[in-house]
């Protein structure tokens, strides 16, 4: 009642003052305290609003029966009803319990925002097939086709090495928030998530909490509208690995799609100042360790938002993106000379210029630098 009486409060307050902002902004909205039916994935009817429930069945674990997906109290703030994905030991691998949605009209632009609870005890054991957990996935008609959300591993469970990454049909694996910033988040409480994206312009942006964490404007979505949304909120993960052994449940509250930004209020702050300050240049270095190694390290950047990770540049080529300070260039051909440079990128998109060129060569043959002299010669015999 408390939560559902000041939403309520606070909606008309917003219609009375800005009416034409209300009725224009905002496309779809779900808080879910008003699902009287169809609100589990018992059935592929799904709730008002939304377009089918994935993966009807439920599960036992621990004497405690679930379904896939569950609008049930308690909701954001104790009152209301939230959305519950349920996961527990290998219930679920594939997108049951998630939602689908198809917009409507024509859209070509979006600001999603939804409030996120990670309980701290949800954990995806690390797969051995491949590294992912799906989260959303849009479809558009444009050149970029699907947009991916996706919880990746990073070399150990989902928890301890996992970070927020979106992929495209024509554009490879970003990584948007990183692997501290989503530690950050994953502490049992609510925390704002909001996503906007603008199909026209390549336009990708990130929110957490009223902060934002990521942009950029090189995606090439290649226009085209957007189609529906699948798997919300939680779907599919890789093969070969397991969730934890009793039911945990990601949480999903206040769902808003607008043409607008929203914030983590819900109301219509616009969002920060842009950020145009780019961050300070790394410096480094570089070492050959093996005839197939060159090992990179450099000092960490400031900004005045943050870094969220480092470019590498081999030969004048990009190789690679990583969120580390340092950096392991394996494969390279025995006695062959390489020039690195590396570049610091903000939240904001902002890259650095590039650090001063290192250049290193690899070691000759397989057996790495001989530090061993020779034996001492006996037999020796005066004439």
């Amino acid at each position: 009642m408390r939560k559902t009486f000041f939403k309520s409060l606070f909606l008309l307050a917003l219609f009375l003052i800005v009416p034409e902002l209300t009725s224009a902004a905002v496309i779809f909205q779900d808080n879910f305290d008003n699902c009287t039916s169809n609100c589990t994935a018992a059935q592929a009817t799904p709730p008002a609003g939304w377009g089918q429930w994935m993966g009807p069945g439920s599960a036992t674990v621990g004497g405690v029966t679930h379904n896939p997906g569950e609008i049930t109290a308690p909701g954001r703030g104790g009152g209301g009803k939230s959305f519950k994905t349920w996961r527990a030991g290998t219930n679920w691998e594939d997108y049951a319990g998630t939602l689908v949605y198809y917009p409507s009209g024509s859209r070509n632009e979006i600001y999603m925002r939804y409030y996120v609870k990670l309980p701290t005890g949800l954990d995806l054991s690390q797969c051995t097939s491949s590294n992912y957990l799906k989260l959303w996935r849009w479809e558009s008609t444009g050149n970029a086709r699907e947009i991916y959300l996706n919880m990746n591993q990073q070399g150990g469970s989902l928890k301890n090495s996992g970070a927020l990454q979106i992929v495209t049909t024509n554009h490879g694996w970003v990584t948007v928030l990183n692997h501290a910033d989503l530690t950050a988040i994953w502490d049992n409480n609510w925390h704002s998530w909001e996503w906007h994206i603008n199909l026209n312009s390549g336009l990708l942006e990130l929110w957490i909490d009223g902060v934002k964490k990521y942009s950029a404007s090189d995606w090439n979505f290649g226009g085209g509208t957007f189609k529906l949304m699948q798997h919300f909120s939680m779907g599919n993960h890789a093969s070969g690995c397991s969730w934890q052994s009793s039911w945990q449940a990601m949480d999903i509250d206040d769902f808003v799609l607008s043409t607008t930004y929203v914030g983590p209020s819900g109301g219509t702050t616009p969002p920060p100042a842009t950020d145009t300050t780019a961050p300070s240049v790394p410096s480094l270095t570089a070492t050959a360790v093996s005839s197939s190694q060159i090992n990179l390290s450099w000092t960490a950047s400031t900004d005045s938002v943050g870094v969220i990770g480092y470019k590498i540049y081999r030969n004048g080529t990009y190789l690679t993106t990583t969120t580390s300070t340092s950096y392991s260039n394996t494969g390279l051909t025995a006695a062959t000379s390489y020039s690195y440079r590396v570049s610091a990128i903000d939240a904001a998109g902002n890259e650095s210029s590039q650090s001063t060129a290192k250049s290193a060569t690899t070691q000759t043959g397989t057996g790495g630098t001989d530090t061993t002299p020779p034996a001492v010669p006996t037999g020796l015999t005066v004439m």
